[in-house]
């Protein structure tokens, strides 16, 4: 064995990072970072036709809202119909709106459909439900 030469693997200091390659990978040290290239950027004047007066015409006119009004005044009275002093009105309301938002011809018309029909649901569940409610409190 020649004592000059190392056994083993070489060692390496203890805690110590290695020295990046530069502020980018590829990029040696000392140069200086090169800037993005520039593209030019369309002006928004060019694309202005192409967009709605009012970005959000679609979901903020009445119909739909008188739609979405009307299913979740019918749902809500489906889940409370026991409490008819409650359901009776909300259903009332949900037909209202219903037949408000399905006579125009806008967006919303399934929506008031299905909420229409819900509340007529309740309503006719109603008497029924009463009935029920009477017989197992004991009247008649």
């Amino acid at each position: 064995m020649n004592p000059n030469q190392p056994q083993g693997p070489p060692t390496q200091q203890p805690y110590q990072q290695p020295t990046p390659p530069g502020p980018y990978p590829g990029q040696p040290i000392g140069q200086p970072i090169q800037p993005l290239p520039q593209t030019p950027i369309a002006p928004i004047a060019q694309y202005s036709n192409q967009l709605p007066d009012d970005p959000l015409a679609i979901t903020t006119n009445g119909t739909k809202k008188a739609a979405i009004g009307s299913l979740v005044f019918a749902v809500v009275a489906l889940f409370i119909a026991l409490l008819f002093f409650i359901a009776i009105p909300l259903a009332i309301a949900a037909i209202v709106f219903g037949v408000m938002a399905f006579t125009r011809n806008r967006p919303g018309k399934g929506l008031a459909g299905v909420g229409i029909a819900i509340a007529v649901m309740v309503l006719v569940m109603q008497p029924f439900l009463i009935g029920i409610a009477l017989t197992a409190l004991g009247g008649s």
